[in-house]
């Protein structure tokens, strides 16, 4: 039937002698010879080269190569079951350049070093996607520039493994992670970070029987919208918190710490230098802790509320800035002093929570007396411009992502 076509087409557009040069007849009607087709060349498509398509190749494109896409970029994927360029994160990294972002699908991996590297690592799923270091180190970061998210980091490092997460004389950014299921309670963190600039946001620390984070040796620390609850750290002797943070530059803010079980004596925040902020927090529930923060620390302390914990409240010794806090219902002082005085500009009430038992720390609107109550200069406002809330949704940075 195509063969039968070609001589049809060649018959119409010979010329007749009675129309002139570069026209023909049809039906008694001189036309130019490319009216037949209704375009300016020789065949019956409607573009100029010898394809289906409107490129001047012949693949079903628009650029130069024989494949089906518009671009030369590489693909930084991963995937365990093998459908992507990559099954390891680890080679994937080693592959990528300086910018690049690494996607990873769903599944379990085994755990990555990223060395004097500028990366984003994003996981599909916190969920759902799981670096596994084993009994070693599950994430190490070195000298690196680093954007990490998307999911569950476990780690169980023995005695010379430091940490799960270990981040060493870099800048990260951490945000929708879980870290749950570090073992070895007697020695060792989850985190580990020397000499380094990190920023936390949404992340969970759960089910952990290490102490959680150790940060020193230069560098900042900003946590904010994280939870921290059912973590049982262990009893090293040496530290004596849930958290460690030897820095002159840090901020814990927006943050609810719950259900968590400590060593006995231990401290929930501990911090050897001060001229840091702890504000806008919610303690609950924690069982071992000797207070929020340790004697040793100067770091200002407000807008937080610490209530029914076993143990005391909130450390408020000479040095320590203890200002718009509520201490209420611990087993022991509320505010340990050390003249039994209660530092002015705080509370002892209950925070009455929403439903603290499910986890819903919001104050009952209303009816809170730590409703509008924490640190009345504007700059402290909540992000709706009214006075600031104390606990883990006051402030300005009260609303959660």
């Amino acid at each position: 039937m195509f063969l039968l076509s070609i001589p049809a087409l060649v018959t119409a557009c010979t010329p007749d002698p009675a129309c002139g040069p570069g026209t023909h007849a049809d039906g008694g009607v001189c036309l130019p010879d490319d009216a037949a087709d209704g375009d300016s060349d020789s065949d019956s498509d409607s573009d100029s080269d010898s394809d289906g398509d409107s490129d001047s190749d012949s693949d079903s494109d628009s650029d130069s190569d024989s494949d089906s896409d518009s671009d030369s970029d590489s693909d930084w994927t991963v995937c365990a079951d093998g459908v992507a360029p990559f099954e390891s994160i680890q080679d994937a990294v080693d592959a990528a350049e300086n910018g690049d972002v690494i996607k990873v699908c769903a599944g379990v991996y085994a755990s990555v070093t990223l060395a004097r590297v500028e990366l984003e690592l994003r996981g599909e799923d916190q969920a759902t996607t799981t670096i596994d270091g084993g009994v070693h180190t599950a994430v190490a970061i070195e000298e690196s520039t680093v954007e990490l998210s998307g999911f569950t980091i476990f780690g169980a490092p023995g005695d010379y493994e430091p940490a799960a997460l270990d981040v060493n004389a870099s800048t990260a950014v951490l945000h929708d992670l879980t870290f749950s299921g570090s073992r070895d309670p007697d020695s060792g963190w989850v985190v580990e970070q020397e000499g380094s600039h990190t920023t936390w946001e949404a992340v969970v620390f759960e089910g952990n029987e290490r102490s959680l984070l150790e940060a020193y040796d230069g560098g900042s620390v900003t946590m904010r919208h994280s939870v921290i609850r059912d973590n049982q750290p262990g009893p090293d002797t040496s530290i004596h918190a849930m958290m460690f943070v030897r820095l002159d530059e840090y901020e814990v803010a927006n943050n609810l710490f719950y259900g968590n079980t400590l060593a006995s004596s231990s401290f929930s925040f501990q911090s050897a230098t001060g001229t840091a902020w702890v504000h806008n927090n919610t303690w609950w529930g924690n069982s071992g802790a000797g207070a929020l923060v340790s004697p040793n620390s100067g770091v200002l302390v407000e807008n937080n509320i610490v209530a029914n914990n076993v143990g005391s409240g909130i450390l408020a010794y000479p040095g320590h800035s203890v200002t718009y806090n509520d201490a209420y219902g611990n087993s022991d002082d509320d505010y340990a002093t050390m003249d039994g005085i209660q530092p002015p500009d705080n509370l002892s009430a209950d925070p009455r929570f929403e439903d603290p038992d499910a986890g819903d720390f919001h104050l009952m609107s209303g009816f809170s007396p730590c409703e509008n109550a924490g640190n009345p200069l504007a700059g402290y406002n909540d992000s709706d411009g009214s006075r600031n809330d104390m606990g883990a949704y006051g402030g300005p940075n009260g609303s959660w992502p």
